[in-house]
C-alpha cells in the first residue's frame, strides 16, 4: 500500500508473516476440520502430488496438466476426508510461475547493452554512469534471469 516509502526489509518481514499465517490457519483447518480419513483415496492424493512434482520437474510450464491434476488432488483429497484446501497449498508450491529464461539469450542481449554504452560513454567526455534506457533494459535482463 505505501510502496518505496516503506524499507524494503519491513515488506518482506510483512509478506512472509502473512503467507505463515495461511500456511499456519491452513493446516488448523486441515487437522481439526477434517473427517474420517480414508487410506485408499488419501493414497490417491499422495500419487497425484507425486504426478505434480514430477511434471514441475521435468519442465512442464504449460496451465493444463497442472489444472487437471489440481481438479483430481482437490477430488481426492475431498473424498479422503481431509480438507481440500490442502489442494491449493500443494498445487501453489508445485505450478511454476513462468518457464526460466534462456541464460545464454539473456546474457548476450546484456553484453549488447554493455557494448553499446560504452561506444556512447567514449562518445561524451562526461559521462560515467550507464544511461537510463540502458539501465532498464538490463533490470528487466536480470528480472527474467
Amino acid at each position: 500500500m505505501l510502496g518505496n516509502r516503506v524499507p524494503v526489509e519491513l515488506r518482506i518481514f510483512l509478506t512472509a508473516a502473512v503467507v505463515i499465517d495461511d500456511l499456519v490457519a491452513i493446516a488448523i483447518v486441515a487437522v481439526f476440520y477434517s473427517t474420517g480419513l480414508d487410506a485408499y483415496s488419501a493414497g490417491a492424493a499422495a500419487i497425484v502430488t507425486g504426478l505434480l512434482v514430477f511434471i514441475n520437474r521435468s519442465g512442464i510450464y504449460r496451465m493444463l496438466p497442472y489444472a487437471v491434476l489440481g481438479v483430481l488432488l482437490w477430488s481426492c483429497l475431498h473424498i479422503s476426508g481431509l480438507h481440500a484446501t490442502l489442494a491449493g497449498v500443494i498445487l501453489a508450491v508445485v505450478t511454476p510461475t513462468r518457464p526460466p529464461g534462456n541464460l545464454a539469450a539473456l546474457m548476450s542481449q546484456a553484453k549488447a547493452v554493455f557494448r553499446h554504452e560504452l561506444q556512447a560513454s567514449c562518445e561524451k567526455v562526461l559521462r560515467h554512469e550507464p544511461s537510463e534506457p540502458a539501465l532498464h533494459a538490463i533490470d528487466q535482463i536480470h528480472d527474467r534471469i
